[in-house]
């Protein structure tokens, strides 16, 4: 029997791992300004900006597109890209930065090997 797997759309081009080393302390979740917010134009003319401009939401929804790698061939997604390229890239950096960032000379030397 055949399973399919279930694919990955959302693509995040800065890792969640990355973004969560930015995070305030104590915080959850990151602030950036929107640089496009919604805006309304009034009556007499002006445009007022309409929300918040500043926003603090999940790295799960920081930094992503629907279907950044994913490929499509008919009615066919595949995200091999992601899984396969993107994650070990992911991995590997996420535990290189981390030795880096601990000065774990044998992590680092372990982790930075690859780049050879």
């Amino acid at each position: 029997m055949l399973i399919q797997q279930q694919i990955k759309r959302k693509n995040h081009y800065v890792p969640i791992w990355y973004q969560r080393r930015f995070f305030a302390q104590d915080k959850n979740a990151l602030y950036y300004l929107d640089l496009d917010p919604p805006k309304k134009e009034l009556s007499d003319g002006r445009v007022v900006i309409i929300g918040r401009e500043v926003s603090a939401p999940s790295p799960k929804s920081c930094f992503c597109l629907n279907d950044l790698y994913t490929t499509q061939f008919g009615n066919t997604l595949n995200d091999e890209i992601e899984r396969y390229l993107f994650g070990e890239i992911d991995d590997k950096g996420a535990k290189a930065a981390r030795a880096f960032a601990n000065v774990d000379l044998a992590s680092i030397h372990e982790y930075f090997g690859f780049v050879a």
